[in-house]
């Protein structure tokens, strides 16, 4: 593989493209964070564990979610710009994470670095990253491609074999403590150990096992989670198992869901927002960020040569990653039925790229050369991406600054009981698939109310009759009114 023989500053060179292009796509992201929904019962359970009554939480909560919780809480905690910059540069790790994983998998620089591009750079799981409560699915696949390295590069004797199996053992249990999101898709991940050198022949599978038995350390965490999940299960858990079987198919046969974040494109109102919030700080951020990745684009271009022929991946390679895909849809029939939010595509994007991948490698295995043709449609693909991107989260950051201001006005004026809420403009009406890919509307009761009582005041309850009060914004004043 002689993208790995390289000098080190050459191999280190795509991952200066992939953080670049990150920073280039979500940079517009950072700015001083709004706590929306979850964040505060989260903020809270931090408060608690810090003051001493962590026992309070294993007494309502077990040991579901416990380190994810805590981990919510601390970047809720943090807010301002601390929490937005953590969140996009541990995207960024694990985009560059992920574009190793992939290239030891397929074998193929060029390929693994278009694809960790496309999961990097569009907006695919946009929850994941602007909501603080739904950024736990990016640290556990964090950790889920750790492992995948590990995994990959552990050799054949014993030590190796048994520092991977506790490695693997302890970031599965620790992933799954966080969110249990991927806990089946790392039993899965075992199997790479196995298919990446498997045997000749069906006698030898048994000692093959016995020997590369590192494979089996997701599995035991995985059932040591298990265990203390009903260990410490209450009646109280938010989380409560359950039976989805139809989860195991319709979590991809909906992933038609995915072209939703390209649909504010269709609306001038929501077209028009995507320089929200800009300013000089920011673009010149953003044109930094721009040369850096023109200046690796320009450094791989020239000191890569011609693309090899790539093997034909094998079909254990396809159960691989078709393990790996029943294992990212199986926590949703024993956990709940699958959702369309965004955030919840974060983690099963990259599976369904390792499958794309295997599909391209297996019938179009030959490419000579990087046409210019090419190239350029690649690198303009990935201009409208980042340009997507910045739509979606200057539309997130239009109204969650909106919802910041409803809850105050409603604090501020004491209002409580049946109120009727006036967006002006109402983007959700501009883009219904909004909701959709927030999972809750900014102003549904649950939302409003768990803002209203951080600030000691509601709760309200939004009506659409026309006894209630209206609270309507006010476009040319730019703030919201009590109106009759």
């Amino acid at each position: 593989m002689p993208e790995l023989t390289r000098p080190l500053y050459r191999r280190l060179i795509p991952y200066l493209l992939l953080v670049s292009a990150v920073l280039l796509a979500w940079m517009p992201l950072i700015f001083p964070y709004i706590p929306v929904a979850d964040d505060y019962p989260l903020s809270a359970n931090l408060g608690a564990a810090m003051a001493g009554s962590s026992q309070h939480i294993l007494a309502n909560q077990g040991m579901w979610r416990i380190l994810g919780m805590l981990l919510c809480g601390l970047i809720v905690k943090l807010g301002g710009y601390t929490a937005p910059v953590l969140i996009v540069m541990t995207h960024a790790i694990v985009v560059s994470l992920f574009y190793a994983v992939t290239l030891r998998l397929w074998k193929h620089a060029t390929l693994s670095l278009i694809i960790a591009l496309l999961f990097g750079v569009f907006p695919w799981g946009a929850g994941a990253l602007e909501w603080a409560s739904g950024s736990l699915v990016i640290v556990t696949l964090g950790l889920f491609l750790i492992n995948m390295l590990l995994l990959q590069g552990a050799a054949d004797s014993t030590r190796s074999q048994t520092s991977t199996f506790i490695a693997s053992w302890i970031l599965t249990l620790m992933a799954s403590l966080i969110q249990e999101n991927l806990l089946f898709v790392f039993v899965a991940s075992g199997l790479v150990v196995w298919i990446d050198a498997p045997p000749k022949g069906t006698r030898e599978w048994p000692g093959r096992a016995s020997r590369r038995f590192s494979g089996f350390g997701p599995t035991l965490g995985a059932v040591t989670f298990v265990a203390l999940y009903y260990a410490f299960k209450t009646d109280h858990m938010l989380k409560q198992p359950g039976f989805h079987v139809a989860s195991l198919i319709s979590t991809y046969a909906r992933q038609y869901s995915v072209l939703d974040i390209f649909m504010p494109w269709l609306s001038p109102v929501t077209r028009g927002l995507i320089f929200y919030g800009w300013g000089r700080v920011l673009v010149g951020f953003i044109m930094g960020a721009a040369l850096a990745v023109l200046a690796a684009l320009r450094t791989i271009a020239r000191s890569s040569p011609p693309i090899a022929s790539a093997e034909r991946p094998s079909l254990g390679k396809l159960a691989l990653v078709m393990a790996l895909l029943l294992g990212g849809s199986a926590v949703f029939v024993v956990a709940g039925g699958f959702s369309l939010d965004t955030r919840k595509k974060y983690d099963l994007i990259p599976l369904m790229l390792w499958f794309a991948a295997w599909l391209f490698l297996r019938y179009f295995p030959r490419r000579d050369q990087v046409r210019p043709l090419f190239a350029a449609s690649i690198v303009l693909t990935y201009v409208f991406g980042a340009a997507t991107t910045w739509l979606n989260t200057a539309i997130w950051r239009h109204d969650v600054e909106r919802h910041k201001a409803l809850v105050n006005l409603l604090a501020k004026h004491h209002v409580r009981g049946p109120i009727r809420v006036e967006w002006n403009p109402d983007l959700l009406r501009e883009w219904p698939q909004m909701i959709r890919g927030w999972g809750f509307a900014l102003d549904d009761d649950w939302v409003l109310n768990l803002a209203l009582e951080g600030l000691g005041a509601g709760p309200v309850h939004v009506v659409s009759g026309p006894t209630a009060i209206t609270v309507r914004f006010d476009t040319a004043l730019g703030r919201w009114q009590v109106g009759p």
